[in-house]
């Protein structure tokens, strides 16, 4: 074996078992990164496996807008993406002679809902916008578009691009990215290095938590446990703001706030906001406007657990439509019908409003939906 062989697998030997004190002394040398600093956490995660580094200052410019080129460099190496340059530049705008050539056309496919590719650019030198990073980075990490309801909430909605709005739904499921607590989104904002760093570290290194199993239906079985006819005290600030936000053209909804334990868990208690169809105004709800806009009601559901729950922090809030009948000691113990429409049981106990029949419901976590549930229509959910 040539020494030089020798040298570098000593080299190899000696990178493979420091790697972690080479990290600890980035660390250190880091300047303008205080301990403290909101994201020192993620980015030293990045720095540790390389996919972020400083300058020779030894410094890592935190606040400093990330480039289009930088912001592609670094997906390409979180992503593990290994492939070598093609001989031909396939952008205009990226010749091979530029550092950023290898991971720009390694990356570019994570960056297709962007308009200026099927333009044959790629606007390397640009800042990054906070939506066409979310769309990258999301993508990079294999989620698929969702429903795009729950963006609704942010009241700068109509700024986020068609093309992004799917993508960035499911990036904010997965909590990649979450709003500001102005109510804004600002998908146009420009990007900083920090902020890159910590929607790759959601992306690639922090699991997501899973909703538990068939949580929708264990909150909608304990419903009935209750008739829903008023909102406590601590519940009513949240019931005024909602009532503000509640608009939905297809039917007028009268709303209800209460805690419930979904399997009598004193400990797993969930706020639910009942929206009720009342069956005097909307006698035809079920096979007219339901059957017509059963997705349209789910995303309603949707955006009323979502609004709830981000005023409610760390607390779990499920959105759920109903219909509801005045009920007078009736009784009636099935919970589903010959079509599989979904009842609940009516209470013997006293006279008053009981759910008689759910439309749709959804749990939602600090503004996120977890998981959602719509009534079958026609054999499909």
């Amino acid at each position: 074996m040539s020494k030089r062989i020798m040298q570098a697998m000593a080299l190899v030997m000696m990178l493979l078992f420091t790697a972690p004190a080479l990290a600890d002394d980035i660390k250190k040398e880091f300047t303008d990164l205080p301990d403290d600093h909101w994201a020192a956490g993620m980015i030293y995660n990045l720095v540790g496996r390389h996919w972020l580094t400083g300058y020779p200052d030894n410094t890592i410019r935190p606040d400093q807008k990330v480039t289009r080129a930088e912001l592609a460099a670094m997906i390409a190496k979180a992503a593990g993406i290994n492939e070598p340059a093609p001989q031909n530049p396939s952008l205009a705008d990226v010749p091979g002679d530029k550092w950023y050539f290898t991971p720009v056309e390694a990356s570019k496919a994570f960056f297709s809902k962007d308009s200026s590719l099927s333009a044959g650019n790629f606007r390397p030198e640009d800042t990054a916008t906070r939506q066409e990073a979310i769309s990258a980075i999301a993508m990079a990490s294999s989620l698929p578009d969702s429903d795009t309801g729950q963006l609704e909430k942010y009241s700068d909605y109509q700024s986020i691009l068609p093309e992004y709005r799917g993508i960035i739904s499911s990036a904010i499921n997965k909590g990649i990215v979450k709003g500001y607590p102005d109510g804004t989104f600002s998908p146009d904002g420009q990007l900083t290095r920090a902020e890159a760093a910590v929607m790759i570290d959601n992306a690639f290194l922090e699991e997501e938590v899973p909703a538990p199993e068939q949580d929708i239906e264990r909150i909608l079985n304990a419903i009935p446990l209750k008739a829903f006819s008023k909102t406590p005290e601590e519940f009513k600030p949240i019931l005024d703001k909602l009532e503000e936000l509640n608009s939905f053209d297809l039917v007028n909804l009268e709303l209800y706030i209460d805690e419930i334990a979904p399997s009598g868990d004193e400990n797993s208690k969930s706020i639910v906001v009942f929206a009720r169809v009342d069956p005097f105004k909307y006698a035809t709800f079920s096979d007219g406007i339901f059957k017509a806009n059963s997705d349209r009601v789910k995303n309603h559901a949707e955006k009323i657990a979502a609004e709830a729950s981000s005023a409610l922090p760390g607390r779990k809030v499920a959105g759920v439509i109903g219909y509801t009948n005045l009920s007078f000691n009736a009784q009636a113990p099935s919970i589903f019908d010959r079509d599989g429409n979904k009842y609940t049981f009516y209470s013997q106990e006293e006279e008053g409003y009981r759910v008689k029949r759910f439309y749709a419901a959804s749990s939602a976590l600090d503004g996120n939906v977890l998981e959602s549930w719509v009534e079958k229509v026609d054999g499909k959910e």
